[in-house]
This record gives structure tokens, sequence and C-alpha cells, in this order.
């Protein structure tokens, strides 16, 4: 086992990585059940338990990947040539998934998933703002496109969802800014690096807090939940990072999007909510949108 994640952590440093499209598409869709699962998990959770802890335990299993890249690569794991910029993810990140859990809260699971897929438009948007990129009118119509969508799940002004659903337009873009410092920093740090800088800052960021919120568990359940929460986030951490080491991000992102296909079969049997031909509609106007969007990039 330890032979593999040498070489894992030797691909992650390398400047030229051997791809391999049908194992990186093959993880991602692995990912995508596993982040619905965690998603599903969380939702439980805060129904008892407050849910910047739910975000701390989930930001817990980084903790683990971090370990486990430090006994390989020693102190080298933390150089960088952005320490603010990672600075900076580590707290985007920690801020991101309590905003995104505390929705799960009060939102149904099918409906905030399809919202978030609003993101990779928002990136357009912000890689105007920040890098300087510029926007055709196919990237501004397919923008439009995509919030239009979003704005169908939420429906806004007819009362139909908690106004909880609003901060995950808000989490969109904390993830979109995150996404938008990593192409920058990428030049020259390398994925091990802002893994352990985003593990280690966004876990103490959230132990600030833990005094005042936490409450023990009360249930063995409970205590399975947050445990396997946190081993199943390593888990998905590391296997994206395996995906997008093998394949380029155009290749495997659209295999995420079947987040939402295991987020509706996985609401609809455990929470017995099964989304309304309106959240239907928004979100595969969202999916259309992604699409469209990563096909004018790569094409």
């Amino acid at each position: 086992m330890l032979p593999f994640i040498r070489e894992f952590v030797k691909d992650l440093s390398a400047p030229h990585i051997k791809r391999n499209n049908g194992l990186a598409i093959f993880l991602m869709a692995v990912v995508a059940l596993l982040f619905a699962i965690i998603d599903a998990k969380a939702r439980f959770l805060t129904q008892t338990i407050d849910p910047l802890v739910v975000a701390w335990s989930r930001q817990s299993g980084l903790l683990i990947v971090l370990l486990a890249l430090y006994l390989l690569s020693g102190y080298s794991v933390f150089k960088t040539y952005y320490f603010w910029l990672q600075v900076l993810r580590g707290c985007l990140t920690a801020a991101s998934a309590v905003l995104y859990i505390y929705v799960l809260k009060f939102v149904p699971l099918v409906e905030v998933i399809a919202v978030t897929f609003i993101a990779p438009l928002f990136m357009c948007l912000l890689a105007v703002i920040f890098l300087s990129e510029r926007m055709s009118p196919f990237r501004w119509a397919v923008l439009t496109f995509g919030f239009l969508g979003a704005m169908i799940i939420i429906r806004p002004g007819l009362g139909l969802f908690h106004p909880a659903i609003f901060l995950v337009l808000l989490e969109a873009l904390l993830f979109s800014l995150r996404q938008i410092i990593t192409r920058k920093i990428s030049d020259k740090d390398p994925p091990t690096c802002t893994i352990a800088y985003t593990a280690i800052v966004g876990w103490l960021l959230l132990c600030l807090p833990l005094p005042w919120v936490w409450v023990t568990p009360e249930s063995s359940l409970e205590i399975v939940f947050l445990i396997s929460t946190s081993l199943l986030a390593a888990l998905a951490e590391v296997l994206t990072i395996v995906a997008l080491a093998r394949a380029l991000v155009n290749v495997v992102a659209p295999v995420h999007y079947s987040m939402l296909i295991w987020g509706t079969l996985i609401s609809w049997v455990f929470f017995d909510h099964f989304p309304d031909s309106w959240t239907i509609l928004g979100g595969s106007i969202i999916v259309i949108s992604g699409l469209l969007l990563m096909r004018k990039e790569t094409g």
C-alpha cells in the first residue's frame, strides 16, 4: 500500500503525468456518489448537531490526507510561493463548507445540490474580474441561462423554499473564488501544497468557534455518521486529486453532475422527498449551461 501512496504523491509533484481518461472518469463518478452520501449524512446530523460541528468533522478528514503527505514529503509539502493566497483559499473552503451544511439543515438535499452547480458559471464571471479573461457573448448568454435555472429552483417571492436557499448562491460564489485562486497558484505550487494548506487552515479556522457550539453526540449513530463523514471526505478528496492528475479538468468535470442523480435517489429513498417539476427543470437548465460552457472551452 505504501508504494502506491508514494507513487500517487510523486504523480502530483511531477511536471508530466501519464494520462488515463477512463480511470479519471470512473474515479470522478465515485467521487460524485461519495459527496452525495456525505451531504445526506450532513443533512441528517444537522437536525440535532450544529452545522459548524458537522463542517468541522468533514474538514477533519483532510487532516488524514495531510498526515499522509507530511509523512511522505516532510516539511516540503508546505513550501509555497503564494502563502497568503493559500491561507485565503483555506478560509474560503471552511466558509463555503459551513454555508453549504447550514443550508442542508433547512432545504432538501437535491435542491441544494442543483443550485450549487451554478458555481462554474460564477467562475467565468470571476475570471473576468481577477484574471482579466474576456467574456464572449456566448459565455454571457450561458451565464444568464444558468442563473435563470437557479432562480427557477429558488422561485424568489413565492415562498416555496426556506430563505436559506439563497445562501447556496453565496456558497457557490465562495467556491468559485476558491477555484480562481487555485488556477492562479497552480503555476508554481503543486497540488500537494494546496491540499496541505487547505487542510490545516480550514480545520484551524473551524476549531475557533467549536467550544461555543459543541454538543456531545447523544446516539451511537450520530458518532458513526460524524466519523464516517470525515473518512469519506478524505477518500473523496484523494480520489478527486487522482482523477484531476490523470485527466484534464474539462474531461472529468461533467461527470460530477451525476451527483444530482445520486442526490435525487438518496433524497427519495431516505428522506421521502422527490424534486418537483420546477426543480427538475431548473436543475436541467443549470447542468446544460455548465456542459455548454465546458464544451465551448474545449472546442
